[in-house]
């Protein structure tokens, strides 16, 4: 039954391409589309996560995301309801019919990707959680604990060349100001990335190990919440927040040892609270940390009343922050192809992308906004996978890539964590699956660089483990 269900659901997701192919082109009433692909992905996630029996399986959590961010203002769009201000001046992103056009854009990648994933069997059975039984998990841990306080000494060596006294420092801090690049002194910010990369592994693999230890939550996710107080001045909101997401989904597979127990349609409704009341007290921090970085925290308890953050989430919240549909309908109104950059920097960013000499392009973020604008401003949007494929090359190259997305996803939920797993596998699924959500979240391009630079800072605190003296009695 189980093999002949997901046949039925591949089937399923071929005839859905094709129908948003259809609309994308021929542009029946965008309800329709709507209400069709929200019941069908709504159904898809339910039934993955039973099907699986896995709460947090990697193409649910994926999508739920993706209709967080397009459909609420979808919805809000077509009942007439317009957001008060725009990110961009001038901008026009939400009239019709271009971001219709954008949503169909993105329904077409969203289905191309679960077809990707449906396309590859496997991944159904969970055989036995290996544990430690073949690792030293106290060096790992020494190893990790190490590491992340080598990652805090170049944060406050950071700190320390750029503003000198604690006093000057305390003032930086307080005033949310560091976001603002022209107040670091240049060539500085490689201690920041040093520091920034082993916090980021070092505290998610002490969640891991510590929950692996049987310790209460408010324990293991201690590491990844220091992490989060200590990037907050950095302005980037979902960075500092995500080892705190990647260190719940890790310890959500080692807690149970992979024994997924039975999972009914009542536990998923449960779980979605849950999941919702979170989401409600994430924006009310998002919202904090905005008045924060532009204000000052000064400026945050003042802020902290019913009022001001009904204003912000109305007209901000919804529109930019929770819901971001304002990509795709750029990917419209800019056109397929509009995107000209060499090949080489849709595969590379960061330090590789510096010394490739590519650092002058722009991700698709900036290039809109300066399209926008009519010059450069310094910053840009968040755009993700689909809005990246699109500008780039086309609709062909959106669902080719979208399919890769969702097949590779499936191939390493399947090989990592549904087959003779262990920690280091489970620590390796989610190094990967930080990479494929920010490819959602954020933007595909760099995405080569992105995963081997930051798989030298993990390979790095894992050798470093095998240093320490063994000793008797320690696994």
């Amino acid at each position: 039954m189980k093999a002949q269900d997901s046949i039925f659901v591949t089937y399923a997701c071929l005839l859905l391409i094709v129908g948003n192919l259809y609309s994308y082109y021929l542009q029946p009433p965008i309800i329709y589309s709507l209400l069709f692909n929200t019941t069908f992905f709504v159904w898809y996630i339910f039934h993955q996560i039973l099907y699986y029996q896995d709460f947090v399986v990697p193409i649910a959590v994926i999508i739920i995301f993706f209709l967080i961010r397009t459909l609420l203002p979808a919805f809000l769009l077509e009942a007439g309801i317009t957001p008060k201000y725009t990110m961009i001046a001038h901008d026009q992103w939400f009239v019709a019919p271009v971001w219709e056009n954008g949503i169909r854009l993105f329904f077409v990648g969203a289905a191309a990707s679960i077809f990707g994933w449906q396309c590859l069997s496997g991944g159904i059975r969970s055989e036995n959680f290996e544990g430690g039984r073949s690792i030293n998990l106290v060096r790992l841990e020494r190893s990790a604990f190490v590491f992340f306080l080598i990652a805090l000494l170049f944060y406050l060596y950071f700190f320390a060349i750029n503003f000198g006294s604690p006093s000057a420092i305390f003032a930086v801090m307080m005033g949310g100001q560091l976001r603002a690049g022209e107040i670091i002194t240049q060539g500085t910010t490689r201690f920041s990335y040093l520091s920034q990369h082993f916090m980021f592994w070092s505290s998610i693999l002490l969640g891991i190990l510590l929950r692996y230890k049987g310790k209460k939550w408010y324990v293991y996710l201690l590491p990844a919440f220091l992490v989060f107080i200590l990037r907050v001045p950095f302005g980037g909101r979902v960075q500092a927040a995500t080892p705190l997401l990647l260190t719940l989904i890790g310890a959500y597979y080692v807690g149970q040892g992979l024994s997924f127990r039975s999972i009914k349609v009542g536990h998923v409704f449960r779980m979605f609270g849950r999941f919702f009341v979170i989401l409600a007290l994430g924006s009310f921090v998002s919202f904090l940390m905005l008045v924060y970085r532009n204000q000052g925290l000064g400026k945050v308890s003042e802020n902290i009343n019913t009022e001001e953050f009904q204003s912000f989430f109305v007209n901000t919240g919804l529109w930019y922050e929770l819901g971001f549909i304002s990509p795709f309908s750029y990917a419209v109104q800019f056109g397929a192809g509009c995107y000209d950059v060499p090949v080489g920097r849709m595969l590379f960013s960061g330090y590789t992308a510096f010394f490739l000499g590519l650092t002058d392009v722009k991700k698709p973020g900036g290039f809109f906004t300066e399209k926008i604008i009519g010059r450069d401003f310094g910053w840009g949007i968040h755009t993700g996978i689909i809005v990246d494929l699109y500008v780039y090359s086309g609709l062909i190259m959106l669902i080719a890539g979208c399919l890769a997305f969702g097949l590779l996803l499936k191939l390493a939920y399947a090989r990592l964590i549904r087959k003779n797993t262990n920690v280091i596998k489970v620590l390796f699924y989610i190094y990967l699956f930080n990479h494929f959500f920010w490819a959602q979240f954020e933007s595909v391009v760099g995405f080569t660089s992105a995963i081997y630079e930051s798989l030298i800072f993990l390979m790095v605190i894992l050798f470093f483990s095998l240093l320490f003296v063994k000793r008797s009695g320690l696994t």
